[in-house]
């Protein structure tokens, strides 16, 4: 029997993935504009900066919760910035809601193991070429102007082209070899355990994912040959394990193994929610609105965060707060979905749209630093993200206008 695919596309999965891609896009602004220097502040004490910085790097509850209290008495800016430091500073968390509607959306395309000949073959030659052409394409467009402003402008001094240069210089003077091979093969033999270095730091998503892909069928035939207990069952004993490691140093974070050794419980959960869900769509998406859901999605939301400032029990946040996060993002991509604007808005590749916003990030806080000073943060979100978009947008019609003229029948 063939694995019968599901011919449904599935709006509020775009609109989720849109929501994810858009809270990513507001944390690296909030990381670009601390780089900047535009979280100072004259009249807070030493170090208190910001909740994007306090989050981040901070390993207690209480220095956790005091930056909660935003720092509001020093001023209009300082609230502004605090207010969208709420709103994008725990934006490093949608990664991980991608991490399981990644598992979720290949799982809800089968039914049963496929019989087909050749079909993983197929599946492959599919996924990767979704993953890595766009990637090669930005990588490539990219490649250019970082070369510009690492030997055409490196005596150009005016602000704020002289920042920018110098984290260009930074980045690319004694590792042009290894960002070739990195953005190449997705991976460095050099580097500490392969891991690759990217114009983007973002793009160490890219070889985790492609490594998850790879490891789907795998992971699809234990599901359906052996249960969702015992794929469930050896993946959060492999994370477990990982999630030591990282901690003793063994492993490191954001490497290619990341989904298949740190987070394969979550791919592995969006699996099997992604098999319940084609099993009785209908019903879980009434059960999934109704307030008992929001309240148990509130509530893991709230467990997985305090989860995460404990390192005893960090490993196990992730589990409790993304399906929080995901049931969340199902009702507000299920809400918006009624607006024109987010349907035509949630078409954008979230993809492209993750691979394009991260390099522009920096220079545009440098740029409307000079013009906006302390109220950067908050009034530029808005004009970053419309860029992103615009521009991803753009990159879209580009790309498919490429695979349709090169790639005619693919």
């Amino acid at each position: 029997m063939k694995g019968a695919r599901s011919q449904t596309r599935l709006e509020w999965l775009d609109g989720l993935r849109f929501l994810c891609a858009l809270e990513i896009v507001l944390f690296h602004w909030l990381r670009a504009c601390l780089k900047a220097g535009l979280f100072s502040n004259s009249g807070a004490p030493p170090g208190f900066r910001s909740l994007v910085w306090a989050y981040r790097n901070s390993n207690t509850a209480w220095d956790t919760a005091r930056y909660l209290l935003l720092d509001s008495h020093s001023g209009l800016a300082a609230l502004l910035t605090n207010t969208v430091g709420l709103l994008g500073g725990f934006g490093w968390e949608a990664v991980e809601v991608f991490i399981l509607i990644s598992g979720f959306s290949l799982s809800l395309s089968l039914g049963n193991w496929p019989q087909e000949s050749g079909y993983w073959l197929k599946w492959y030659q599919r996924r990767l070429k979704r993953v890595l052409l766009p990637f090669y394409w930005v990588a490539g467009a990219f490649l250019i102007p970082f070369l510009s402003l690492r030997y055409g402008l490196s005596q150009f001094e005016v602000p704020p082209f002289d920042r920018i240069q110098a984290q260009v210089q930074a980045l690319v003077s004694t590792d042009s070899v290894n960002l070739l091979v990195s953005h190449s093969l997705l991976i460095n033999p050099w580097a500490q355990q392969g891991r690759a270095s990217f114009f983007a730091p973002a793009w160490w998503f890219v070889p985790a994912i492609v490594g998850a892909y790879l490891a789907f069928p795998w992971m699809f035939w234990v599901l359906k040959h052996k249960g969702a207990a015992v794929l469930l069952g050896a993946t959060f004993l492999v994370s477990m394990i990982a999630y030591q490691l990282l901690q003793a140093g063994w492993l490191i974070e954001n490497a290619w193994y990341d989904i298949l050794l740190i987070e394969p419980c979550l791919f592995a959960l969006g699996m099997v929610l992604g098999q319940k869900f084609r099993a009785a769509q209908q019903q879980w998406t009434q059960a999934l609105l109704t307030p008992w859901a929001l309240l148990v999605a509130l509530l893991l939301v709230l467990l997985g965060n305090l989860l995460n400032w404990f390192t005893p029990t960090y490993p196990l946040s992730s589990l409790v707060f993304t399906p929080g996060l995901t049931i969340l993002g199902f009702r507000l991509a299920h809400l918006l979905q009624r607006l024109a604007l987010f349907r035509h808005l949630s078409t954008v590749d979230s993809y492209h749209l993750y691979l394009i916003h991260q390099p522009f990030a920096y220079p545009v806080a440098l740029g409307l630093g000079y013009l906006l000073g302390r109220y950067t943060t908050f009034f530029g979100a808005l004009g970053f993200g419309i860029l992103t978009v615009w521009l991803t947008y753009l990159f879209s019609l580009a790309y498919h206008w490429g695979e349709k003229t090169w790639f005619p029948g693919n």
